[in-house]
C-alpha cells in the first residue's frame, strides 16, 4: 500500500473534520493501544516509512527539533528534501505549519554542521555553520573540568541527577596569548574555526606549542563526552536541565534510533525522540590527546593534572561498559573488574607524588585517595 495525493488530500480532510487528531506532543506507542486516533497515525507512519518517506514518517509523530538529538545523517538529508520539495500537497504543507513552523532549510544546514562537529569533522561542518549565529559557547569548553559533582543520585526513570556541585580544579591555559584567538563566548561556526586551528597546531613545528594545543582537545573532547561538563552543547539540551544531568544510558543493549533509520528496523518514526544515542566514545578521544600531552611534556605539574584528567575518561569508559557501575553507583572500589580502569592512577600514584597537584588530588579525590590508601 502507498499513500498517494488523493489519500494525503483525504487525510487532510480527516484533520479539517477534526476526525484525526496530529497533537503537539504525541503520545508514546505504548499508550497506542487504547487510543484509536494513535493507532490510525501509527500505522499511516509505518506506511509511509514502508514507502521509504522517512521525513513524512518522522513528522507525523515529531517535532523537527527531535533531529538534533537523533545523529542521522539520513534523516538530516530527508527533511531537507521534504523541506525544499516544491507543490506540496495540503497534508504536506499542514505537516509543514505543525512540526517545522519556522525551522526550515537554514536549521537544517545548523543541524548537519552539528553533526558533523559531534563526529569530530569541524573542517565539514564550517560548510553547514553560519557565521552570524549566537555566541553561546564558552571559553571554558577548552579548560579543565574545573566542577565536579558532589553528592549524585538515580532518579526514578534511571537519570543522574548532583543535588550540589563543587569547584576542585582551576586551569587557565587556554588563555594564555598564544591562544588569544579564542573569544570568551563565541558561536558554533567559530568553535569549529577553533578545532580546524588547534588540530593544525598538533603539527607546529615547536614542541610546546603541540603539546599546548592537545592539552586543550583533550579538555574539549572530555568537556562534551556524557560525563563531562558541557554535555549539553552539541546535543539540543539546554544548561539548566543538562549541566546536572549525566548523559548515561543503562539501556545499552538497545538499538537506537540512528540504527533503526539506517537498518529500516522500525514500524515507524512514533518514538525516534526516545531511543537517543548517548555515548560517542568522546572520552576515549579525550585520552588519546592526553597521551600525547605526556609524550611531549617535561612538566611534572601538567602530567600530573593530565594523568588525572586520564583518569577520568577511564572512569568515563567504565560507567559506559558495565551498566553494574551505573545502576549501583561506583564507589571507587578497586578489584579485578575495575583495575583496568586504573591505570592513569597507578603512573600518577607511583611516578608523581611528589608533585603539588597529586597533593590536591588526594585531598579532593576520594577515588583516588581511596586507591592510594590499598
Amino acid at each position: 500500500k502507498k499513500i498517494g495525493e488523493k489519500g494525503e488530500d483525504y487525510l487532510y480532510a480527516l484533520i479539517n473534520k477534526k476526525e484525526i487528531l496530529i497533537r503537539k506532543t504525541e503520545l508514546p506507542h505504548y499508550f497506542c493501544h487504547t487510543d484509536l486516533n494513535c493507532i490510525l497515525l501509527e500505522r499511516i507512519g509505518h506506511i509511509y516509512l514502508k514507502n521509504n518517506q522517512l521525513a513524512k514518517s518522522f513528522l507525523l509523530r515529531n517535532d523537527i527539533n527531535a533531529v538534533e538529538r537523533i545523529f542521522s545523517l539520513t534523516l538530516i538529508d530527508a527533511l531537507t528534501k521534504f523541506v525544499k520539495k516544491p507543490n506540496k500537497t495540503k497534508f504536506e504543507n499542514y505537516l509543514m505549519a505543525k512540526r517545522v513552523g519556522n525551522k526550515k532549510e537554514q536549521y537544517l544546514r545548523y543541524v548537519r554542521g552539528k553533526y558533523y562537529l559531534h563526529n569530530s569533522q569541524p573542517e565539514i561542518a564550517l560548510k553547514y555553520l553560519d557565521n552570524n549565529q549566537n555566541k553561546i559557547i564558552s571559553w571554558r569548553i577548552f579548560s579543565n573540568n574545573i566542577n565536579e559533582a558532589a553528592i549524585p543520585y538515580i532518579d526514578y526513570y534511571g537519570d543522574i541527577y548532583v543535588k550540589r556541585i563543587i569547584r576542585v580544579m582551576t586551569d587557565s591555559v587556554c588563555l594564555a596569548p598564544v591562544f588569544s584567538f579564542i573569544k570568551d563566548d563565541f558561536s558554533f561556526y567559530d568553535l569549529a574555526e577553533y578545532l580546524i586551528k588547534l588540530d593544525s597546531m598538533t603539527n607546529d613545528p615547536k614542541q610546546w606549542k603541540r603539546k599546548l594545543a592537545h592539552y586543550l582537545l583533550g579538555n574539549y573532547y572530555y568537556n562534551i563526552s556524557n560525563s563531562g561538563i558541557y554535555r549539553y552543547v552539541l546535543v539540543n539540551r539546554k544548561p539548566r536541565d543538562g549541566w546536572r544531568k549525566f548523559f548515561y544510558s543503562p539501556y545499552r543493549e538497545l538499538i537506537f534510533t540512528e540504527d533503526m533509520i539506517e537498518n529500516k528496523s522500525a514500524y515507524n518514526m512514533t518514538d525516534a525522540r526516545y531511543y537517543l544515542k548517548l555515548y560517542f566514545a568522546l572520552a576515549k578521544k579525550a585520552k588519546k590527546h592526553y597521551n600525547m600531552v605526556l609524550t611531549l611534556s617535561n612538566d611534572k605539574e601538567l602530567n600530573a593534572r593530565t594523568l588525572f584528567l586520564m583518569a577520568k575518561c577511564e572512569l568515563n569508559d567504565m560507567y559506559n561498559s558495565d551498566n553494574t557501575y551505573y545502576e549501583d553507583m561506583y564507589d571507587g572500589a578497586v578489584n579485578k573488574k575495575t583495575l583496568k580502569y586504573k591505570k592513569s592512577f597507578e603512573k600518577l600514584k607511583n611516578n608523581y607524588n611528589d608533585t603539588e597537584f597529586y597533593k590536591m588530588a588526594i585531598g579532593e579525590c576520594s577515588f583516588f585517595r581511596y586507591y592510594c590508601s590499598l
